[in-house]
């Protein structure tokens, strides 16, 4: 009996840690997602205004502060990568909730009927771990090539 019970137990903190996951990566995914289309509505309106204020006023500052805007939410757009984020995000809530999915209804090779439950349990625990590592190690390596690439700068 209490082999069942840890086994319950190590299920439901294997689903609610794919669970916390999937909801963390949502936010970050719409959050993002709102800062890119934000920033680039903004963008594309102040730089589409500019001739406009040129057009409509004599003031050196109107004319000037529609083109400045557009290029520091462009700078910003290059800098922080929020649309690559939201996707890279999106497609990691995607694979959390399709593995959550094959191993809920015990679908397809890896989790199927004919496998125990606890070799059934392990793989899920390991495929979801497995795609949260390669975040991780994506996020890595892009946090890296920032840093390479700073020092190339430097050293020329």
């Amino acid at each position: 009996m209490s082999t069942a019970v840890e086994f319950d137990t190590r299920r439901q903190s294997a689903l609610d840690r794919v669970d916390s996951t999937i909801k963390w990566y949502n936010a970050q995914k719409h959050k993002n997602r709102i800062l890119f289309y934000s920033c680039i509505t903004i963008s594309f309106i102040a730089s589409g205004s500019s001739p406009f204020a040129v057009w409509l006023s004599n003031s050196k500052a109107l004319q000037s502060i529609l083109p400045a805007i557009a290029s520091l939410l462009t700078g910003l757009l290059g800098i922080y990568q929020f649309q690559t984020n939201w996707v890279r995000e999106a497609l990691v809530v995607e694979s959390l909730k399709s593995e959550r999915h094959k191993y809920v209804t015990r679908s397809g090779d890896d989790y199927s009927r004919k496998i125990d439950g606890e070799d059934a349990l392990e793989r899920f625990v390991i495929r979801v771990e497995g795609i949260i590592s390669n975040e991780t190690s994506s996020w890595q390596q892009s946090i890296s090539s920032v840093h390479v690439k700073d020092k190339d700068k430097t050293d020329k």
